[in-house]
């Protein structure tokens, strides 16, 4: 068996440990930079997600209120349909007999 002396193996051994050292710092750095890059992906999408939103909200509103208008008495007495009907001649009302609390 052959000997080695210490000062030699002594720098062997900080070679090693130096590039270990520099290979760890190479891996994390890279970790690092991909995880923070997919959490600024992440924000960006979901930013985007939330304004998307925002924007279907508010046309949705728009076209509820399009929708309140359309079915408005106003709306439905300006419609050809109800133009064409003829009005009653002798309109027949049902008068109520007493309180609403006292009928059966």
């Amino acid at each position: 068996m052959r000997r080695v002396p210490l000062s030699l193996e002594v720098r062997d051994v900080l070679k090693m440990l130096s590039y270990t050292l520099l290979g760890m710092l190479v891996v994390i750095s890279a970790y690092f930079f991909i995880k923070t890059t997919n959490t600024a992906e992440r924000g960006y999408s979901l930013r985007e997600n939330q304004l998307r939103q925002r924007d279907l909200e508010s046309e949705n509103r728009i076209l509820k209120q399009r929708v309140l208008d359309t079915q408005s008495l106003n709306e439905l007495k300006k419609s050809d349909i109800i133009k064409q009907m003829t009005p009653q001649e002798n309109p027949v009302y049902v008068k109520p007999k007493g309180p609403l609390s006292r009928r059966k």
